[in-house]
């Protein structure tokens, strides 16, 4: 029990440090090439939910 426990909190974490820097990423790109977002909306969608997530797990 106490393993399965561990590795999902590992896993959870590296989900967080996952969207964080994908997050990251698509938000230099959103300044430095805009033309990036219109061709490809999906990164900005994916962003904002997981900024979410991760503040309310910070919280």
């Amino acid at each position: 029990m106490g393993l399965k426990k561990k590795s999902i909190f590992f896993v959870m974490i590296i989900f967080a440090f996952l969207i964080l820097f994908t997050g990251s990423v698509s938000a230099t790109n959103d300044t430095t090439a805009p033309t990036v977002t219109d061709i490809n909306p999906d990164t900005g969608a994916t962003n904002v939910p997981g900024n979410i997530i991760i503040n309310v797990t910070f919280s």
